[in-house]
């Protein structure tokens, strides 16, 4: 067990290893530490309590692997961290309580892992971080809507496991832009959910064959007004590499174009079929359909 306060403000500790098992960080444990750049837990380890604020203001910590092995995340815990710039909630967290992340000044990606079980986030726990980009990979619980007003957010991407979107859940995110659903049915949604969202300003990415549902749905029909959407929308993960070749699935009647990373035009062609396989030598290339340009390394 660390105790409360035990390095407050010290300015010389960079690295953090944390071994053993069923131990508790004390709250304020690491508070202020400048300095700190990097926290160790193994997966092996396995931590009861991050206590209230035990990371709170470590200014240089860039990343945060360790939330899989931690039971209990304490208020504050890494509230001000303003080096994360990207944070990933395991599968397997269940809860993220109030003003966890408050105030991480350049937290501007959110992944929360694709997952059956439901997570509870506190209405307040990423307050006053710039989000823009967020993959909504579970069902949250419906209580308070913890992006709503986020007016940094411009792209979400709903997994295949989201079948419902609280109320108000994205409202008044009036900068939405993009917004990719990477499940066939459209999620049922409580009341408000894209209030203040420009649907004729906001793409809907849908994965094929989709289309039909999401267009006789209530809410989500009236994104149909935008030219963006097709019946043949591509996602990132519908762009692949499978044994020395570039595979494209979803891209009827759309134009495929795959250059080197030198800028040089290798495959420009119009295609008829569903999905497309294209033969390259092992390398990097971007591939370009539609909208959507990815980084693809063939083997």
């Amino acid at each position: 067990t660390l105790p409360d306060n035990m390095f407050v403000k010290n300015k010389n500790l960079k690295k953090v290893n944390i071994f053993g098992t069923d131990l508790t960080i004390g709250g304020a444990a690491f508070f202020g530490c400048e300095s700190l750049e990097e926290v160790n837990i193994p997966q092996e380890a396995h931590v009861a309590l991050i206590g209230t604020g035990a990371f709170q203001n470590c200014k240089s910590l860039k990343t945060v692997t360790f939330l899989d092995r931690v039971d209990n995340i304490g208020h504050y815990a890494l509230a001000g961290c303003e080096n994360l710039s990207e944070i990933t909630i395991p599968e397997t967290r269940r809860e993220i309580k109030n003003s966890v992340f408050y105030d991480c000044k350049n937290l501007r990606t959110l992944n929360i892992q694709d997952g059956k079980e439901p997570l509870k986030i506190a209405d307040t726990a990423f307050d006053e971080c710039p989000l823009e980009n967020l993959y909504y990979g579970r069902q949250i619980e419906e209580s308070h809507p913890t992006f709503f007003g986020t007016k940094t957010l411009k792209r979400v991407d709903i997994g295949e496991y989201v079948d419902k979107l609280p109320s108000y859940t994205f409202g008044d995110c009036d900068n939405l832009k993009d917004i990719y659903c990477h499940n066939s049915q459209p999620p049922t949604l409580g009341k408000d959910v894209f209030r203040g969202v420009n649907k004729e300003g906001c793409d809907l990415h849908l994965p094929s064959g989709g289309d039909d549902s999401y267009k006789n749905a209530d809410t989500w029909k009236d994104f149909f007004t935008s030219d963006a959407i097709s019946s043949n929308t591509i996602m990132e993960n519908e762009i692949s590499s499978v044994s020395g070749n570039i595979v494209i699935k979803g891209c009827s009647g759309e134009m495929v174009e795959i250059s080197s990373v030198d800028g040089t035009v290798i495959y420009s062609q119009r295609i008829d079929n569903d999905m497309v396989s294209i033969p390259l030598p092992a390398g990097l290339y971007i591939v370009k359909v539609k909208d959507v340009v990815k980084k693809v390394i063939n083997k």
